[in-house]
């Protein structure tokens, strides 16, 4: 494999890391981690991998959010991360690697590879040679569609598990339709994780806590249709459109509650300063009693608050959930950490 030709300018993006051959990663690699052991105290730090997460990325500028990101990873995950960034001013034929000098420590390793985004087969090759023997390959897809993209179509093979974020698909049904291929992918034979589906499971989990409760749970056969209002650019309220995240939640509630197939209403509402797609609310009707489930996101305190009336229309019960955010960094662990397929997500894919 080419490396960095002697002399050859270093982008701006890679200031503070050291080019390396591709043929020689792995034996720096060994060496900085003995290093680490020699300079420890007490007992040795063991070299035990985990997994392959192999990363990419379609701007050079994103190098930086991704370092941050597999650097909390590392935390409570034993990684050797390779990233792929495609820049139009490498060589075809020249694709180059790079390693920050603490880019190895008692949990993760790290690489990143520039290639030229025509040279689909050679960064293939280059990553095939960078990952660590008799591991699984996890693929972190962090750009748009990934079909279409020779290089997706070079890697696909190699990977045990693809994670994407359908916010970055442009978070419509068009997302969900590229979700669905990539469920298909292989005849079903590799898992797919979605941080647009693990961002909205604090709605999903406060949902289910409402159920939880006994009275709540007495009143699931009054409701018959819900609505999920999410929010939109005012100067584009009138469009007939719905985000991935309020389809989702839709399907996950029809799969759970077959009787809501076909009558759950998505609904935007026009709203400044606020990223389109946000749900602000989530309102289980009955078209027989005035029985009502609703969970309103309120700004102060932040969170979502949930209020239960029965069927004369009186308010049973009241409950507030905290605001839970979630990183980039803990969308992906929760991404990684199990390898399985994910039969609720998939199911919901189904019923949209």
């Amino acid at each position: 494999m080419s490396a960095l030709d002697d002399g050859a300018a270093t982008p701006v993006w890679t200031a503070g890391f050291a080019p390396v051959k591709v043929e020689e990663a792995e034996a720096t690699l060994t060496a900085r981690w003995r290093e680490i052991v020699a300079s420890s105290s007490g007992t040795p730090t063991a070299r035990a991998l985990t997994l392959n997460l192999v990363t990419f990325v379609d701007r050079p500028t994103a190098s930086g959010e991704v370092s941050k990101v597999l650097n909390e990873i590392a935390e409570t995950h034993s990684v050797r991360a390779v990233t792929i960034i495609e820049d139009a001013t490498v060589q075809e034929d020249a694709p180059q690697a790079f390693m920050r000098p603490d880019s190895v420590d008692a949990f993760s390793e790290e690489v990143f590879v520039r290639v030229n985004p025509r040279a689909a087969q050679s960064a293939a090759s280059v990553v095939l040679a960078l990952l660590a023997a008799d591991l699984p390959v996890y693929l972190w897809w962090r750009a748009d569609s990934p079909f279409g993209r020779p290089l997706f179509r070079q890697l696909a093979p190699l990977v045990k598990k693809i994670v994407v974020d359908s916010m970055r698909f442009g978070d419509t049904t068009a997302a969900l339709d590229t979700l669905r291929r990539l469920t298909e992918h292989r005849a079903g034979h590799v898992a797919v994780a979605d941080l647009n589906w693990k961002r909205i499971k604090p709605w999903r989990r406060e949902i289910a806590a409402c159920f939880d409760d006994p009275t709540v749970l007495e009143l699931l056969r009054e409701f018959d249709k819900c609505r999920i209002e999410f929010a939109v650019d005012p100067g584009h309220a009138d469009a007939q459109h719905k985000t991935a995240r309020a389809a989702l939640i839709a399907g996950w509630l029809a799969n759970c509650m077959p009787r809501l197939r076909g009558r759950v209403r998505l609904e935007p509402v026009p709203a400044d300063g606020v990223r389109a797609g946000r749900i602000f609310a989530v309102l289980f009707q009955s078209t027989k009693s005035r029985a009502t489930l609703s969970l309103m996101r309120q700004e102060e305190p932040r969170g979502i608050a949930a209020e239960t009336r029965d069927a004369r229309g009186q308010v049973v019960r009241t409950r507030f959930f905290p605001e839970s955010t979630q990183s980039e960094a803990q969308l992906l662990h929760r991404s990684i950490d199990d390898p399985a397929r994910d039969p609720m997500f998939e199911a919901a894919l189904a019923e949209e």
